[in-house]
Order: structure tokens, then sequence, then C-alpha cells
């Protein structure tokens, strides 16, 4: 189960905590493929300290403590993505 507390329209900081996955769920994260992974499918991760990715700096968004690094949208209508890797 995935608790999160946002709204459409709602801005997240870079950093901030705004959910749980709870009991062992499953989250798919969509990323560009321009990302260069940190991490391996399989790989343990933990949230605050792992880091997953980084964006090429053409793609990193000018996110600063005074300007906001998001703003939530509806992805309701978004394709799940799943690893086609066994």
């Amino acid at each position: 189960r995935i608790e999160y507390g946002l709204e459409e329209g709602d801005t997240v900081e870079t950093g901030q905590r705004f959910g749980i996955v709870k009991f062992g769920s499953r989250m798919d994260l969509l990323v560009p493929p321009s990302v260069d992974l940190n991490v391996n499918e399989g790989q343990t991760v933990r949230a605050g300290t792992t880091v997953l990715g980084r964006l090429s700096n053409a793609e990193s968004p000018a996110a600063s403590p005074s300007r906001p690094a998001a703003t939530v949208s509806d992805t309701s209508a978004s394709p799940s993505c799943r690893s086609s890797a066994s």
C-alpha cells in the first residue's frame, strides 16, 4: 500500500518526503533514458539515502532551497512501465 499526502498542484521541494510504501509494496519509477542510473535491478534502496541516478547537466532542474524542484501533476492517465528483464 502506498500512502502520500500530495494533491495536484502541490509544490514538492528537493529532498522532501511526501509518502510511504507500506507492507513491501512495489513502486515503479519512470525516468528519462538519459538518466545515469546508480542502482541495479533488484538492489535494495533506502528512501532519503540511496541516490538512484543523476540527470545530465542539460536536464538538471535548477532546484535550490528557495526554488521548488517540481509541481505535482495528475498522472492517472500515464501508462505503467515495467521491466522486461527476468
